[in-house]
């Protein structure tokens, strides 16, 4: 999690100095991310102070500060409320739309529903592709997967 010591303003500048980005730009898209975020009112407050789920949703913001064209989630939801696992995934889809997103999920229905390809891995091996319907319809190792939840 992020130096609880530290403001969401000041932890995003401080990483923005850290790539050597540009101060006034990342500025601007901090308080653009922390607006998406719905956390924009928490923009001053030190982040000793919001909750652990508020400071994982910062770390998933503080990588897009630099705009990468890749992110790799992994188990994004865990130890999650309902009310910031919904928050991050309404960030996740919101930015599924921009970046190329793998996520890394013991549970295969988190985001099941919104991706554009589902990989089902069997110690290291693909065994399964394709859509969630498609993958379901198949009967096979995903379906196990999905109802044995």
């Amino acid at each position: 999690l992020p130096d609880s010591e530290l403001t969401p303003i000041e932890y995003f500048m401080s990483v923005a100095d850290a790539r050597e980005l540009s101060y006034d730009k990342t500025l601007r898209y901090a308080h653009e991310l922390l607006e998406l975020a719905d956390l924009i009112d928490k923009k001053d407050r030190l982040i000793a102070n919001l909750s652990q789920g508020e400071g994982r949703i910062l770390c998933l913001l503080q990588t897009l500060l630099g705009k990468p064209e890749i992110l790799i989630l992994t188990s994004p939801f865990s130890g999650l409320t309902q009310k910031d696992a919904q928050k991050m995934r309404d960030l996740i889809d919101y930015f599924g739309d921009t970046y190329t997103i793998f996520l890394s999920t013991p549970s295969s229905c988190d985001l099941c529903e919104m991706c554009d390809e589902i990989i089902v891995l069997d110690n290291g091996v693909v065994v399964e592709r394709g859509t969630h319907d498609e993958l379901y319809a198949l009967g096979g190792f995903y379906t196990k997967l999905v109802t044995s939840e």
